[in-house]
């Protein structure tokens, strides 16, 4: 539809603003989670905790935009998120 330019152009585009976006909304829901803790009683103490939550979110965050870039790169995501689902099923029967 586009010239191959503008094809790549628009790739390059989406893929940068794509990780903008989830840095941005990573940043968000560490600030979100400092903020609601910091109210709570004894939160200063609570916040120099291990982030054990924050890390188990960022790498959920980090995921569904590796996978909006695969698919934006025409790439079968299904066949991804399979594998996943199979490769856990090994792990979890291979014990």
């Amino acid at each position: 539809m586009f010239p191959e330019r503008v094809n790549k152009f628009i790739g390059n585009t989406i893929m940068i603003v794509t990780f903008y976006v989830i840095r941005m909304l990573s940043s968000f829901i560490r600030l979100a989670r400092e903020a609601f803790i910091g109210k709570q009683e004894g939160g200063q103490g609570k916040l120099k905790q291990p982030n054990g939550i924050m890390l188990i979110l960022n790498v959920i965050i980090w995921s569904v935009g590796l996978l909006f870039l695969v698919a934006n790169l025409r790439c079968h995501v299904t066949t991804i998120i399979a594998r996943w689902g199979i490769g856990g099923i090994e792990r979890t029967a291979g014990n």
